[in-house]
């Protein structure tokens, strides 16, 4: 027998899988107690966390990288807050280091 989860399993199968389980689970939780309803809610920051892995993904992509406008428009946003929300350079080289336009102090670099 074939491996249903083999990376030939088409992607469409995966959605299924995961909303259907999301859906047990939340009839599960909801005959549990208050104590479940939180570990339910901790998936919540997980799915974030691995959303991040596959924008970073999908960005790093050295043939075909995804555009920001693509990422915006795939997760309902606008490019610029895609970009703002998923893009760790703005974190580390503007801010952290100093450039672009804020620098250390919080204006921008031209209102000094």
């Amino acid at each position: 027998m074939a491996n249903p989860w083999s990376d030939e399993t088409p992607i469409e199968e995966y959605f299924v899988f995961v909303r259907r389980v999301m859906a047990k689970l939340a009839e599960r939780v909801g005959a549990a107690d208050v104590v479940a309803l939180g570990e339910m809610a901790a998936i919540r920051g997980e799915l974030d966390d691995h959303i991040t892995t596959a924008v970073h993904a999908l960005r790093a992509d050295a043939m075909a990288p995804a555009t920001w406008q693509e990422i915006g428009d795939a997760l309902g946003m606008s490019r610029g807050g895609a970009s703002v929300k998923y893009d760790t350079r703005l974190d580390t080289e503007r801010y952290e280091k100093g450039t672009g336009s804020r620098q250390a102090g919080g204006q921008p670099a031209h209102w000094r």
